[in-house]
């Protein structure tokens, strides 16, 4: 029997947003030398950063952006298939009036994503329906800059325009970076999913 924990994902949910909440999102640098000089470029380029909602004609720039979110998860769950694993419906979630698929572009370029998506509600808790945000994903060089938060605001203001104020994601146990990322917006752990693998 082997015990597995690296794979177990915790629940995470805002547990109520207020609806006169502001968005507010101010990029940073951080370190020192020359990557805080490229940092400071960076941050130059963000002003003509756009997140927009995703079309059908971002479908291969989503398709790339899928499988770098499943090699990035791969050091916390050895599960994931080694080849043609897949995590999301992006027909689906393009089209879907449920659901709510951003893309952060930088001249002309997709360099990050994330959706929320209404969902129905367990019967034993007050609210009928929260939002599930997933595909969180910011491209490795323009990290720190504050995108994924802008990312998040735009996903937590459409959630809020359609009357959901509960909000819920996954992230990996151990992936210390997203859990910091998300709790500089309001999530707190809600729920640890755990898993057992009784194979030999």
């Amino acid at each position: 029997m082997h015990l597995t924990s690296a794979g177990c994902r915790t629940k995470w949910r805002v547990i109520h947003f207020a609806k006169d909440r502001k968005a507010a999102a101010t990029p940073f640098v951080r370190c020192c030398g020359r990557y805080v000089q490229n940092q400071i470029r960076l941050r130059d380029q963000l002003k003509n950063l756009i997140i927009r909602k995703a079309s059908s004609k971002d479908q291969l720039a989503l398709l790339n952006l899928e499988q770098k979110v499943i090699e990035a998860e791969r050091p916390f769950n050895n599960t994931i298939k080694p080849e043609n694993a897949i995590y999301y419906d992006l027909k689906n979630l393009v089209t879907d009036d449920a659901s709510h698929l951003v893309v952060a572009e930088l001249k002309g370029k997709i360099i990050g994503s994330g959706y929320a998506q209404i969902r129905e509600s367990k019967k034993s808790l007050k609210h009928t329906k929260h939002a599930y945000l997933g595909f969180m994903y910011v491209e490795p060089d323009y990290r720190g800059l504050g995108i994924n938060k802008l990312i998040m605001e735009s996903l937590i203001d459409w959630s809020k325009q359609q009357d959901i104020f509960d909000l819920y994601l996954d992230v990996y146990d151990g992936n210390d970076a997203a859990i910091r990322a998300y709790e500089k917006v309001g999530f707190v752990k809600s729920l640890v999913e755990m898993k057992i693998n009784l194979g030999v």
